[in-house]
Order: C-alpha cells, then sequence, then structure tokens
C-alpha cells in the first residue's frame, strides 16, 4: 500500500497491514445486494491500490473497487453473459503513468 503496508481480502471485509506502527486497520466491505454472495465468498486474486487510494481486487466473477477513504465499493461483473470481457475471471491489475488501471481477462479483450 501507500504506507508500506499490505493489503488482504478476507470474507466480507478488506484489512490493510500498517507497517510503520505495527497495527491492522480494517473496513467492512458495502453490501450490494445483487452481487453479495459473489464478492464475499470468491477468490480472490490480485490487489492494487491506485494512486488515487482505490484499491482494486480481481475475483473469479469480476472485479471490485473499493475507496478506504468513503467506505464506498463497486463491483464489475459480467452477470453471466458469456460475450462479457470479465466472463472467464479476471487477473493481472496495472496502474500505468497516466494512472489508468489496467485489467486482464482470460480468452477475451
Amino acid at each position: 500500500s501507500s504506507n508500506n503496508g499490505i493489503w488482504l481480502v478476507c470474507a466480507s471485509k478488506i484489512a490493510r497491514w500498517n507497517a510503520p506502527d505495527a497495527s491492522w486497520t480494517t473496513y467492512p466491505l458495502t453490501p450490494i445486494p445483487s452481487v453479495d454472495s459473489i464478492y464475499r465468498w470468491n477468490e480472490a486474486f490480485e490487489i492494487l491500490e491506485d494512486q488515487q487510494g482505490d484499491v482494486w481486487i480481481t475475483l473469479i466473477n469480476g472485479v471490485l473497487k473499493f475507496n478506504p477513504a468513503t467506505g464506498i465499493s463497486a463491483y464489475f461483473a459480467s452477470g453471466g453473459n458469456p460475450d462479457h470481457p470479465l466472463h472467464a475471471g479476471a487477473a493481472p491489475l496495472l496502474e500505468d503513468r497516466g494512472g489508468v488501471v489496467w485489467i486482464g481477462t482470460k480468452g477475451h479483450g
């Protein structure tokens, strides 16, 4: 993380290990009723904290974007559409110098 910490995803929360003071900060995920069961119990593959402080997490069925300052999360998923880029999952995350977050997908562009 931006403060020499480590992000960890747990069932219904996100936690950050703060290395400088050896403490944990825990953030509950804002429930999203239509997808709550999807992201709460899925496997997380990659975590990226972007230049704005948002935390991006790739999951089997989509991508979760979480803002620790506001506690607001957004979930991007395929909705079961086999032609959607996130249908087969997402894994690599990369932020370019301009602050654009790139999401790698499996089998789709």
